[in-house]
């Protein structure tokens, strides 16, 4: 029971080993940290860019609108006014 498993340098060996493993391990976990912080960035970016996209939807719907009712009201408000004209004049005149 009293041998040892490993040398005192095969244990040095490992904890060189172990170390250099938990350096590389905190340089990609850096670098994981930065890709997240970009990712969330661009996120942000895109749901700002959606939600201009559908103010500009609504606007062009709201303009197209308009033009359709001034389109299909149009020609009644002419033929309405075009009538209290003629009407004005068969009374006055």
């Amino acid at each position: 029971m009293s041998e040892q498993w490993y040398s005192n340098k095969e244990l040095f060996e490992q904890m060189i080993q172990f170390r250099s493993e938990l350096q590389d391990l905190r340089a990609e976990m850096r670098e994981t940290r930065a890709i997240i912080k970009r990712y969330n960035g661009l996120r942000e970016k895109i749901e700002h860019v959606e939600e201009q996209i559908g103010t500009l939807q609504a606007k062009a719907a709201g303009r197209s609108s308009v033009w359709t009712d001034i389109r299909l009201w149009g020609g009644w408000i002419v033929a309405i006014i075009s009538a209290a004209l003629a009407f004005g004049k068969y009374l006055g005149g």
